[in-house]
């Protein structure tokens, strides 16, 4: 074992004794202050992040306890530390312990207070990152998708957009694995996210269906017959950020860096009953692109 291994094991296990002997309420009361918990919390995390396996699983749930409070602390940064903490030790619980912290996140995400509700999707979030297989083979999953899809509708846009990254790395899961159960339902709740008022909420969308596209472009335009005048509209956004996204967005999932001629022939292939106009140019090392959907017309491409 390399010596900066054995520092990292021996933090892991400094860290399962000082919480065997620490009563939680002492260790809420030490990380009191705002800082001093996002503090802490960051540290926690770097430990758990390269020595995680050497946790006991009673130390793992003293520490999803503790962590629960935190993701409903009423300071946007120590919900965030302690939602990325939970997210990083997630690929380290077992099963069961994961289907626990899903029905506790599932329970905080209907709360009448947008700080629990936004400490759960942040928290789901992560746990999409580092986890995202646990949570789609859990049992559960049917319910944390509705609890999402709920979330778009939150009144907080920080609530929304968190949701909107949730759904976005359940779909690259999906997409790199092939897993393509919840595909549509992921794609069509990201497209309700493209219609939501907040720019930010807009781009984590195009961001996320442009990440699914790169790595598996016909599992994304099987929806492509509402997924297009979604996009298309963005691309008309008078957010110069929104625009971009959209652009970089219909770069991928058009697959316009293969030519007009390949999205003819896409179009075609998946029988998608759309007028599709594409005007492209190349400027100043960004293309643009104009789309124009209509429905009931057979497939072609009209060249500017």
């Amino acid at each position: 074992m390399s010596g900066i291994a054995e520092t990292r094991e021996q933090a892991a296990e400094g860290l399962g004794e000082l919480i065997d002997v620490t009563s939680e309420q002492t260790l809420k009361e030490f990380a009191s202050d705002g800082g001093v918990r996002e503090a802490v919390l960051t540290a926690l995390r770097g430990v758990i992040k390269h020595s995680g396996k050497s946790v006991s699983s009673a130390v793992r749930f003293r520490l999803c306890t503790l962590l629960k409070d935190f993701i409903q602390a009423d300071v946007d940064e120590v919900r965030v530390s302690a939602a990325k903490v939970v997210g990083t030790m997630s690929k380290y619980l077992e099963y069961s312990e994961v289907n626990l912290l899903l029905q506790t996140l599932s329970s905080l995400s209907t709360s009448p207070n947008w700080n629990n509700r936004h400490g759960a999707v942040l928290t789901l979030s992560s746990m999409s990152l580092h986890a995202p297989s646990m949570i789609c083979r859990s049992s559960l999953f049917p319910d944390i998708l509705d609890h999402l899809k709920s979330s778009l509708r939150d009144d907080k846009f920080p609530v929304r957009e968190s949701a909107t990254k949730a759904l976005g790395r359940i779909l690259y899961y999906e997409a790199k694995n092939e897993e393509q159960k919840s595909a549509n339902d992921l794609l069509r709740l990201l497209i309700v996210a493209l219609q939501d008022d907040s720019s930010e909420v807009q781009r984590r969308s195009l961001s996320s269906i442009k990440a699914a596209a790169k790595v598996n472009l016909s599992m994304v335009i099987s929806s492509i017959s509402s997924l297009g005048p979604a996009i298309a509209e963005r691309l008309k956004d008078g957010n110069i950020s929104v625009r971009l996204a959209a652009e970089r967005c219909a770069l991928h999932v058009f697959s316009l860096t293969k030519g007009i001629s390949y999205l003819t022939i896409s179009l075609v292939e998946h029988h998608i009953w759309c007028c599709a106009t594409i005007y492209t140019y190349y400027e100043k090392l960004s293309f643009k692109f104009l789309v124009v959907f209509a429905s009931s017309c057979p497939p072609f491409v009209l060249n500017l």
